[in-house]
C-alpha cells in the first residue's frame, strides 16, 4: 500500500472511531458520516450516504457563518430526544465545491446529570434553609461554602447567609468582635490571641460542644465535624432559653424561694471557701446566727402572707447591713444566717451585729393593709473562726447556742459563744 493510501486509511480509521460524530454535508445532503454520528442520530450508517441532510444541513450559500457552534434537540425516527452540541465549519469538497463539517456531541446525559446535580443542590439548600440550627459548610481553606440564614443571625455583626459565603473563618471571629461579642478575661488585651485560639478550636472539629455567650445575653453550641475532603461542617444552636432554664434551676437549688437568699447548701459552700480563705490568709472569719423576736405574732395578726412579706423585708435590712464579700442566707423559718468574711479582729463583728439589731427593729409598714406599723427584732450568737472551731457545723451549733443565751438574757441583743481573745 503506498504512503497516501495509507494515510487515507489511517485517517479513514480516525474517523469512524473518535468519540464525536462527525458529518460531511454538500448540497443538503450526506456524503459521509462516521459510526458516532449514526448512533446519535438513530440510524444506520449505511442508510445515511446519500440521505437528505434535513435538520442538520446549512448551506454557506445562504449566509450560514464559516464557523458556528450551538445547542440544540433533536428528535430522532425512533421519537427518542437528545440534547446535542453541534460545531459546523465551511470547507471545501473534494471537486471544489462548498460544503459543511458537522461535529457532534451528545450532551444529552451530561445535562441531565447537570440539571440532577442543580436539583439535588436546590433540594439541599431548601432543607439546610428549614433546620432550627444554624448549618455551615467550610471548605478546606476554612472559607464558607454553604451556610443557612440561621446560622448567620447567631453571629454578631451579620445579616444575610449569602453574603457569608467565601468568606474565612478569621474574618468572621473578627467580625463578630468588632460587633460585640464578649472577649474572655483571660484574653483582655490580647484580641490576636484570642482569634488564633478560636481558629485552632474551629480546625480541631472534634465533635465537642462549645458553649459560647454572645452579646445581648444569647448563648449558642457549636458542634463541628470534619468531613472526607477535609472541610469542616459546623452545627450551631441558640441555647439562650435552655441556659436561662438551667440558671433558673440552679438559682432554686441554691436560693431561698421567698428570700431569694441563699439556702443552707450554698452557705455551706461559701463558709467551707470563707474558712479555707481565711486560713491561708491567717485572718478570721466570723457566723452570726440571727432569729427574729416577735415574730409569731405577725403570723397570728395578719395571716401568713403578712409573714412571709415581713421576711422579705428583713432580707433585704440583712443584705443592707453587709460588706459585698460577705453572706447572708435563710437558714429556716425565721432564722438567717450572717457569714462574715476576711475579719482582722473580733471586735470587727460587734459593729456588724449592732447595726443588724438596729436595722431589723425598725418599724414595718404593712404591705398587706393599712394596719398600723408592726415592730420585730432579732436575737444573735456570734461564733468565730478559729477561737471558736475550725469545722462549719461547729460553728453553727455553737453560734445557735450563743443565739439562745443571747434570748434568754432579754432579747435583741448580740451573744458571743467565747469573749473575744
Amino acid at each position: 500500500m503506498s504512503n497516501p493510501q495509507r494515510l487515507r486509511a489511517e485517517l479513514e480509521a480516525l474517523f469512524h472511531s473518535s468519540l464525536m460524530g462527525a458529518a460531511f454535508i454538500a448540497g443538503g445532503h450526506f456524503v459521509r458520516v462516521n459510526d458516532e454520528f449514526a448512533r446519535i442520530h438513530g440510524t444506520r450508517i449505511a442508510a445515511l450516504a446519500g440521505a437528505p441532510a434535513g435538520e442538520f444541513a446549512s448551506d454557506p450559500r445562504q449566509g450560514a457563518p464559516p464557523r458556528s457552534s450551538y445547542q440544540r434537540e433533536y428528535v430522532r425516527p425512533d421519537g427518542d430526544r437528545r440534547l446535542l452540541m453541534i460545531e459546523e465549519t465551511t470547507v471545501e469538497g473534494e471537486h471544489g465545491s462548498p460544503g459543511r463539517l458537522v461535529t457532534v456531541v451528545d450532551i444529552t446525559e451530561r445535562q441531565r446529570h447537570a440539571t440532577e446535580l442543580e436539583n439535588a443542590r436546590a433540594l439541599l439548600m431548601r432543607a439546610v434553609d428549614s433546620m432550627t440550627d444554624g448549618f455551615v459548610l467550610f471548605g478546606a481553606d476554612d472559607r464558607i461554602l454553604l451556610c443557612n440564614q440561621v446560622y448567620a443571625s447567631t453571629l454578631e455583626g451579620f445579616a444575610s447567609a449569602q453574603d457569608m459565603v467565601g468568606m474565612h473563618v478569621e474574618s468572621i471571629i473578627r467580625r463578630q468582635i468588632a460587633h460585640g461579642q464578649p472577649v474572655p478575661d483571660d484574653f483582655a488585651g490580647d484580641i490576636d490571641s484570642w482569634v488564633e485560639s478560636r481558629i485552632a478550636q474551629h480546625r480541631r472539629a472534634d465533635g465537642v460542644p462549645h458553649i459560647q455567650q454572645l452579646s445581648g445575653g444569647r448563648w449558642v453550641q457549636s458542634i463541628r465535624h470534619r468531613t472526607p475532603d477535609g472541610g469542616i461542617v459546623v452545627l450551631r444552636s441558640d441555647i439562650t432559653t435552655f441556659k436561662q432554664s438551667e440558671q433558673a434551676a440552679q438559682l432554686l437549688a441554691h436560693h431561698d424561694p421567698l428570700t431569694g437568699l441563699p439556702n443552707r447548701r450554698l452557705l455551706y459552700d461559701r463558709l467551707e471557701q470563707a474558712l479555707a480563705r481565711a486560713h491561708r490568709a491567717d485572718e478570721m472569719a466570723a457566723v452570726l446566727l440571727v432569729d427574729l423576736d416577735s415574730f409569731k405574732p405577725v403570723n397570728d395578726t395578719h395571716g401568713h402572707k403578712a409573714g412571709d412579706d415581713v421576711l422579705r423585708i428583713t432580707a433585704d435590712r440583712l443584705k443592707g447591713c453587709l460588706r459585698s464579700i460577705d453572706t447572708v442566707a435563710r437558714f429556716g423559718g425565721d432564722e438567717f444566717v450572717v457569714l462574715l468574711d476576711g475579719l482582722t479582729s473580733p471586735e470587727d463583728v460587734a459593729a456588724v451585729a449592732a447595726k443588724i439589731i438596729d436595722a431589723v427593729g425598725r418599724p414595718i409598714s404593712p404591705p398587706w393593709s393599712a394596719a398600723p406599723d408592726v415592730r420585730i427584732g432579732c436575737s444573735i450568737g456570734v461564733a468565730i473562726y478559729p477561737q471558736d472551731g475550725t469545722d462549719p457545723d461547729l460553728l453553727i451549733r455553737l453560734a445557735d447556742a450563743a443565739m439562745y443565751r443571747a434570748k434568754q438574757s432579754g432579747r435583741g441583743r448580740f451573744v458571743y459563744h467565747a469573749a473575744p481573745a
